[in-house]
């Protein structure tokens, strides 16, 4: 099962460094590991630019150098989806900024005190960063807020240790099955009142298609982009209920 886990803070606030700490101990106890970094646009794709004229003609552009490729693709709602769905397989995904997404946990990157107040939305762990330099600001954080903060730089592998622990990724689907948004199930996961195991859509196939009597294997992503699809058709056509839908397609 993915395992996810974000670094959220303002610029400076040492996510980078973070994340690295970590990706390395990680690595180091047999881990796959995907990084995933939100930037600015005009950071990796300078206006006038030629990938910047190119992506005013296609959405999807892909560029080589000597070194690596980079691929430039319309952003969807979720890119943190879209980006698994592209990804190789792997453990852990460190996810640095996208604070919009709410289907894993998080660790806050901070400077001052009045930075963490800002960034909790309910889905933190830990505090890492600058402030955990002060032992002051560190006290006041972990009675005021009941987070541990950490130095990365000699506490690195006890956060590693919370995140094998804590981290996990729900689907995003917001099915209810649970009973609950993926949001509010995330955080209920987070305070321990509930478990990834309670998420009915993990671990379960919400599509399946069978080609001659074959099952073909469809990622997470696949399976939502179908189902969204199909339930969006048919729910405009007189007749349709909600529930199992069995669809056969004949030569």
């Amino acid at each position: 099962m993915l395992r996810a886990i974000g670094f959220i803070g303002y610029k400076g606030s040492g996510k980078t460094t973070a994340i690295i700490k970590v990706a390395r101990i990680l690595k180091e106890r047999g881990y796959k590991i995907a990084i995933i970094k939100h930037m600015p646009e005009h950071d990796i794709d300078k206006h006038m630019s030629d990938t910047y004229r190119l992506r005013q003609v296609s959405p999807n552009v892909i560029a080589i150098t000597q070194s690596s490729i980079v691929i430039f693709r319309k952003r969807s709602d979720n890119p943190v989806e879209v980006l698994m769905s592209v990804a190789p397989k792997v453990d852990f995904v460190l996810v640095e900024g996208l604070k919009e997404c709410k289907l894993y946990p998080r660790i806050i990157c901070a400077r001052e005190i009045g930075e963490v107040g800002k960034l909790m939305n309910g889905l933190e762990i830990a505090v890492v960063g600058p402030i955990s330099e002060d032992y002051e600001k560190k006290e006041f954080v972990e009675k005021r807020y009941g987070l541990r903060v950490f130095n990365v730089f000699n506490e690195a592998n006890t956060l590693a240790d919370i995140i094998e622990r804590k981290a996990f990724m729900l689907p995003g689907m917001n099915c209810g099955m649970c009973g609950y948004d993926c949001y509010t199930m995330a955080k209920l996961i987070v305070k321990g009142e509930r478990t990834v195991n309670d998420c009915k859509a993990l671990g379960r196939d919400l599509v399946n298609v069978i080609i001659n009597g074959k099952p073909m294997i469809l990622n997470a992503f696949v399976q939502k982009l179908i189902r969204n699809t199909v339930i969006g058709m048919l729910s405009t056509l007189k007749g349709f209920e909600k529930g199992e839908i069995v669809i056969r397609i004949r030569r």
